[in-house]
């Protein structure tokens, strides 16, 4: 199945944009006015900012408010801005710009503009597009330049800003007012691409899976998917059983496969676990194997007492 072209939806940014604000825009030759301060041959200027805010040359104004330009060019006068080079993620740059900004997309602005090759535009519907999500909003916008860069190396494009530009593009394209008629398949384009899909679920399920284990995660899905988290639950009740199972019971058996059955029992005959405790794991099975054949039903309490009795029975099996 054919993935996202996403170079098609940088090379569709003007058509967008006149679509969107009625103008067409050259993003690149504004980048080229900025090469003084991109080599440290000159600090940032007020005339500068001007530039970016500028209604004929870019849509920028339309987000964001104009720093007042006296009031900004005492603070450049004050507080000399070089922003160059850019060193590690460039995140002292960034702290550089928002002493004097004092606003994350503003100063995102000027680090497109400077440093393209490494920033892009600070925006929600692109960060929603990468599923990207951070406790401090600094840390958020270095995160979203870093998976821009990824992004970029995918696709074959030439920098961060123009990755940032063709996902504007994509995201416009598929929400009104722009959206055209082909917008289903559009956004089939983007759902069915599996390296897309896999970059967006890392992201978004990787925080969960350092901070929860494979049982708090069970619980974490058993109200809206029971089944997945029965699924889960399972095959960590199975891993821990089978350690148990060995740590306690092996040396009495020859047999190389054992069901989980007649690892449950084992150990009730030898006492590791009571009676009791042995009916409700091969409750826990009946479960697991619910959970895996769909002809069965499952209900979002039987997985719920499945979970509460690994988790009450099982806790410290890990060896």
């Amino acid at each position: 199945m054919a993935g996202l072209n996403l170079q098609g939806y940088l090379d569709r940014f003007p058509e967008v944009c006149e679509l969107k604000f009625g103008r067409r825009y050259d993003l690149a030759k504004m980048e080229k006015e900025f090469e003084q301060v991109r080599t440290g041959g000159s600090r940032l200027m007020a005339r500068d900012v001007a530039k970016i805010f500028d209604q004929d040359r870019t849509p920028f104004a339309r987000y964001w408010p104009q720093p007042e330009a006296k009031t900004l060019e005492k603070k450049l006068n004050h507080q000399h801005v070089f922003l160059s080079p850019v060193v590690g993620d460039g995140r002292e740059l960034l702290e550089r710009l928002l002493k004097v900004f004092h606003s994350l997309g503003v100063a995102s602005l000027i680090l497109r503009m400077v440093h393209p090759d490494h920033f892009g535009i600070f925006s929600t519907p692109i960060l929603h597009l990468l599923q990207l999500h951070r406790a401090r909003t600094v840390d958020l916008y270095m995160a979203f330049c870093e998976e821009l860069h990824v992004w970029q190396e995918h696709f074959g494009l030439l920098s961060v800003a123009q990755t940032e530009m063709a996902l504007w593009a994509y995201h416009e394209l598929t929400s009104p007012p722009v959206q055209g008629p082909d917008v289903e398949q559009v956004q089939r384009e983007f759902g069915n691409d599996v390296w897309i899909q896999r970059r967006r679920v890392e992201q978004a399920v990787t925080p969960f899976l350092e901070d929860h284990g494979p049982v708090e995660l069970a619980r974490i899905l058993c109200e809206r998917h029971p089944r997945l988290s029965a699924m889960l639950a399972g095959v960590e009740f199975e891993r821990l059983l089978r350690l148990k199972w060995r740590a306690d019971c092996s040396r009495s058996k020859h047999k190389q496969k054992v069901s989980a059955d007649e690892m449950i029992k084992d150990l009730a005959d030898h006492s590791v676990i009571r009676r009791s405790e042995a009916r409700g794991l091969a409750a826990v099975w009946d479960v697991r194997n619910k959970a895996v054949h769909p002809d069965l039903k499952l209900s979002r309490e039987e997985v719920d007492t499945m979970i509460s009795c690994i988790e009450s029975i099982c806790f410290d099996w890990e060896v």
